[in-house]
């Protein structure tokens, strides 16, 4: 009786590493890319790793172009874009500020300009060619 003894396969083994040197294409462009790329070197696409195979993928996949797995949201992208519209929030929230600030300060200055007017007037001392009158000055 003849048996054949099984053979270990080293051709999965060499499939493996090989397929970790690879080449593939970007999503965008289709220029030739490594898997350990997070941005394609032509064009500049950010691509983002399937969880499943490791594949890179265009930023905006639903699902692996690769595997076809479902593509998880990137979390450091994803708190990217929420401090983007933070600190929009925050600057605009500034700009507010400053404006409130500014308009108080304006405020206040007319007020100090009635005072004077007033004052002037109770004294009857014209200021810059005006006339008092019993009715305010504006």
């Amino acid at each position: 009786m003849n048996e054949t003894v099984p053979r270990p396969d080293h051709t999965r083994e060499r499939a493996s590493s090989s397929e970790k040197t690879a080449s593939l294409e970007c999503p965008q462009c289709e220029a030739a890319i490594s898997r350990d790329n997070h941005y394609c070197s032509k064009c500049g696409a950010h691509l983002v790793v399937c969880h499943g195979c490791k594949s890179p993928n265009a930023e905006s996949a639903q699902t692996c172009q690769t595997c076809g797995q479902p593509m998880m949201p990137s979390v450091p992208n994803e708190i990217t874009k929420i401090l983007a519209r933070k600190a929009r929030d925050y600057d605009l929230l500034d700009q507010a500020t400053h404006a409130i600030v500014k308009l108080h300060e304006i405020i206040e200055s007319i007020e100090r300009l009635e005072l004077a007017h007033q004052i002037a007037c109770s004294q009857s001392v014209p200021t810059h060619g005006e006339h008092c009158s019993k009715g305010s000055w504006r």
